[in-house]
């Protein structure tokens, strides 16, 4: 590939792989936080543990996914750096 695709497609890796984290992690903050809310205080046990375990399963791997995306496409940007001089 040249130069300008591969940095394309690495811009494209980090912006996907930015809203990824961006809105699958505020959801699994979110919806998690209330689980673990809900246990601490201990209020419905089960109901809680539930929330909990569904909102790490359903929003924390697309979010570790973008994460993967994010610093992938990072990498591969800063390695098709321009030259300078």
């Amino acid at each position: 590939m040249s130069d300008r695709l591969t940095r394309f497609v690495a811009g494209a890796l980090v912006a996907v792989g930015g809203l990824m984290v961006l809105l699958c992690g505020s959801c699994t903050l979110v919806f998690g936080g209330g689980g673990l809310v809900s246990l601490i205080r201990g209020e419905d046990a089960g109901l809680g543990a539930f929330i909990l375990a569904i909102a790490v399963i359903v929003g924390g791997l697309p979010t570790a996914a973008g994460v993967v995306l994010l610093v992938n496409g990072w990498k591969s940007w800063q390695a098709n750096r321009p030259r300078s001089g």
